[in-house]
């Protein structure tokens, strides 16, 4: 009894000491009756019998005492907190007041947290909504940069169209004015004069919308199955005359050189005429020689010349954009868009220079060996000399001057010239006279070059088209073989070496019927056509099983399996053509006779068609491999 008595008095005390109670007893009239506690701890003076409790209490005022009331957290006089408790008992009131100034404290903590959380997630909503509003202006400006570089990009092809074409127009009359005029001195430095300066605005020009292209990111490597020996054939022929006039020797030196390789033609090209270009620039006495050799999947250039050397502190900045050594005369970007391409193919370029002694540039390519490559074999010259091409051609290009222009060179080789200025009437001319070659511009009114040379093909011309553009662009050069042309010719165009490239495809068209690259993308189209066949027998195979053909499907079937055994044959797959032969004939006699169709020859269809189906299974596997 003791000890529980013990316990009560120590929990009494605890509580005491933690919520410091204060109770008073108030009658109707709000007299203190009774006051319990320490009024003194909540800032309270003494009451007298007549006090009126709501003078210390002035919470109190206003509030009906005949319901039960809590008020939390009132205020002290000395800034505590309490708890107040009214509860009515009878005429009496109690009035019960509770410490809850830690609470308070606590209270007000958890409030100021809550509130900087609030403020925080404010903040962060407000950041969100900032960067939400930035992401989308950096998105608008994304687009408008790519709309901006799509049209600098349609800027430079237009203008590449805009310069080239006019430029051929100049050197390529410029060319035949001065094989016409042979005896005048004067008139020939003039044309001379004329043919230098476009020339040289033609590489200016070159170089400003390559350098564009650069800064737009915007040129891109197409690696595609090239002719080396065609390639430096070209470049021979045309730097010899350019060398003749500065009374310097040009020469190109190759060891035997594989046919074909893949390389991005267009780029070589450019790369290597850049580096002959300046050489024949630079030099005023003695040679320049282009020397070139293949070896395990490299191809190695060198440009050598006797100039006047390039001094070693120069030797780095020769390749920066817009750099020009000692005032040289040029726009400063043809090496460094050299060393671009180069690097962009995967490749390298060095410099060796002594001042007073010449240059010579290495450059170090990958070129693999295509799968249709021939062993290599030494550079052959050209010979140009008495051409004679009697051969009857279609030229389909709309600018007056250029088709002229190509009319009196063509005509010159004993050509028949057939002329269009459309792609709508060339289309109709070619099939009409079924020229030997057509030379069709890309960009044509009404119908594309594309699309006419699509339209001849898919109707069946198969003689060469040759593409001319004054796109130097790999994707429209692809663009264009994929459409059916057998070459790209990009203007200005050495009238020379189309006239060279002329005779040679129509030789070889006379022997063969249709062009090596044509054959092949034939052959390609065929083996890639194989994989669908299958299918298509596959499903014929299901169907026989289940004895649901009915004429009409037997018709079509036939009808299948004889462009099958045709085409098959075309393209050196006697085995498929023979076993489609033997269908062709099954089903023949059977269309066309009154025998229904029974049991024994669905059997003998499926079996047939069973063998064509695994010889197709292993052609595909085939080409599938290599």
């Amino acid at each position: 009894m003791t000890s529980s008595t013990s316990i009560y008095k120590n929990i009494r005390a605890l509580v005491y000491q933690q919520t410091h109670p204060l109770c008073l007893l108030v009658d109707q009239t709000r007299r203190v009756q009774l006051c319990i506690g320490d009024l003194a701890f909540y800032g309270y003076h003494q009451f007298s019998d007549s006090d009126d409790c709501t003078d210390q209490l002035t919470f109190l005022v206003g509030l009906d005492f005949t319901e039960s009331i809590e008020l939390m957290f009132v205020e002290t006089p000395n800034a505590k907190a309490a708890h107040v408790y009214i509860m009515p008992r009878g005429g009496s009131t109690q009035i019960i007041l509770l410490d809850a100034s830690e609470q308070k404290v606590a209270q007000l903590n958890m409030q100021q947290k809550a509130n900087e959380l609030y403020l925080l997630h404010e903040e962060q909503t407000k950041t969100l909504q900032e960067m939400r509003i930035l992401e989308a202006e950096l998105e608008r400006k994304n687009l408008e940069a790519e709309k901006a570089n799509r049209l600098k990009s349609h800027f430079i092809a237009n203008m590449s169209h805009e310069f080239r074409t006019p430029l051929n127009t100049i050197i390529g009359f410029t060319d035949l004015m001065q094989q016409k005029i042979t005896n005048d001195s004067v008139h020939n430095d003039y044309l001379t004069a004329v043919d230098r300066g476009a020339k040289h605005l033609l590489n200016l020009v070159e170089n400003l919308l390559d350098q564009a292209q650069i800064e737009t990111s915007s040129i891109e490597i197409y690696a595609t199955e090239t002719d080396l020996n065609e390639l430096f054939n070209e470049i021979d022929v045309a730097f010899v005359s350019l060398a003749e006039r500065k009374l310097i020797e040009f020469e190109v030196v190759s060891s035997p050189l594989p046919n074909l390789v893949s390389i991005d033609e267009l780029r070589l090209r450019q790369i290597v005429v850049n580096l002959v270009g300046n050489a024949i620039k630079f030099t005023d006495n003695g040679s320049v020689q282009l020397s070139t050799s293949w070896s395990s999947g490299e191809l190695f250039v060198e440009v050598t010349d006797s100039g006047c050397g390039i001094p070693k502190a120069c030797k780095e900045l020769i390749f920066k954009s817009f750099e020009q050594l000692q005032n040289r005369p040029g726009s400063g970007l043809g090496l460094s868009i050299v060393k671009y391409l180069v690097e962009k193919m995967g490749g390298c370029i060095t410099l060796e220079s002594t001042p007073g002694s010449g240059s010579c540039f290495k450059v170090v390519l990958p070129a693999e060996l295509t799968r249709t490559s021939q062993s290599a074999r030494p550079l052959q010259k050209l010979d140009i000399s008495n051409l004679s091409i009697p051969a009857k051609l279609l030229v389909v290009e709309d600018n007056p001057d250029i088709l002229q222009l190509l009319r009196i060179v063509l005509e010159s080789v004993d050509c028949t010239v057939l002329v269009s200025a459309d792609g709508i009437d060339g289309v109709e001319k070619c099939l009409a006279e079924q020229p030997d070659l057509v030379l069709m511009d890309l960009n044509l009114p009404a119908m594309s070059g594309y699309e006419a040379t699509k339209k001849l093909r898919a109707a069946g011309f198969s003689k060469p088209i040759f593409a001319l553009s004054a796109s130097t662009s790999a994707d429209h050069k692809q663009r264009a073989l994929d459409a059916g042309c057998d070459d790209y010719v990009i203007k200005p165009f050495d009238t020379t070496h189309l006239l060279v490239l002329i005779q040679q495809v129509i030789n070889q068209s006379k022997f063969q019927g249709i062009p090596t690259r044509r054959r092949k993308e034939l052959n390609q189209r065929f083996e890639a056509s194989l994989n669908d066949k299958l299918k298509h027998l596959d499903q014929t195979l299901i169907a026989l099983r289940c004895e649901r053909y009915s004429d009409d499907q037997m018709r079509k079937l036939r009808h299948f399996i004889h462009n099958l055994a045709g085409s098959a044959s075309l393209y050196g797959y006697d085995k498929i053509s023979a076993s489609a032969k033997q269908i062709d004939d099954l089903l023949y006699d059977n269309l066309y006779s009154d025998a229904a169709i029974d049991s024994g020859f669905m059997d003998l269809l499926g079996s047939k068609t069973g063998d064509l189906r695994a010889l197709l299974m292993t052609e595909t596997a085939i080409v599938g491999h290599q």
